[in-house]
C-alpha cells in the first residue's frame, strides 16, 4: 500500500497480510509449513520507484523464477505474461528474502495511486493494481527476514529509512515451521 492510512505512521508505506479468514492486519510477520511448496498473491497498489541495484530487477527463488501477473489496464482485467526480469525503472516494490535467495520484483504504476484510508484498498477497477502470484519452495525450519528494497521511505535519507526498516511495514520475518 502507498500509505497504510492508520496507526502512529498513516503516510508510511507498507505491506499487509489477509489471515485465512480474509481479514486484512497490519502486520509482517507469517508462517508457512517447512518442506513445502508455499503459493504467494500480492497485491501492488504503489506507484514506480527506481531501483539502485538492477540485479534486483530479476526474479530468483520463485518456482520457474517467473512471476504471473494479473492487472488492469482501462478498466478491464487482464493476465499479462509472466516476467522474469522488470525494467529497473519500473519497479512499485520488492518482496525479497535474502537468506533463501528468493527476490521479487513487483511492476508499480506512474503516478499517485493512493486508495484513500484505512488501506488496504478494496479490490476494483477504480484504483489500479497488479496481483502478482508466484510460489517457491522451503526447507528447514527457521525464521528469515524478509524486505522491500526499493528506497520509498519519504523524507528519510536516500528513501532507505523509517518504513524501510521497520517491522510492520516494508521488512518482517517469515517463520518456516516443521
Amino acid at each position: 500500500m502507498g500509505a497504510i492510512g492508520t496507526g502512529p505512521r498513516p503516510s508510511w508505506v507498507s505491506y499487509l497480510i489477509q489471515r485465512p479468514d480474509g481479514k486484512w492486519v497490519h502486520t509482517t510477520l507469517f508462517s508457512v509449513p517447512a518442506h513445502a511448496t508455499v503459493h504467494v498473491k500480492l497485491y501492488q497498489y504503489d506507484s514506480v520507484g527506481a531501483l539502485r541495484n538492477p540485479l534486483l530487477a530479476t526474479v530468483t527463488g520463485t518456482v520457474g523464477s517467473k512471476v504471473y501477473v494479473t492487472g488492469w489496464v482501462d478498466n478491464k482485467k487482464v493476465n499479462h505474461a509472466p516476467y522474469h526480469v522488470l525494467p529497473a525503472d519500473a519497479s512499485g516494490h520488492i518482496f525479497d528474502v535474502p537468506a533463501m535467495g528468493i527476490n521479487v520484483p513487483l511492476p508499480g504504476y506512474p503516478g499517485s495511486n493512493l486508495c484513500g484510508t484505512p488501506a488496504p484498498c478494496q479490490p476494483s477497477t477504480k484504483y489500479k493494481y497488479d496481483i502478482e502470484n508466484f510460489s517457491f519452495h522451503t526447507g528447514a525450519p527457521g525464521v528469515f527476514r524478509w524486505q522491500c528494497f526499493v528506497p520509498c521511505g519519504l523524507s528519510f535519507l536516500d528513501g532507505n529509512g523509517g518504513p524501510m526498516q521497520s517491522i510492520g511495514y516494508m521488512m518482517g520475518f517469515m517463520k518456516v515451521v516443521g
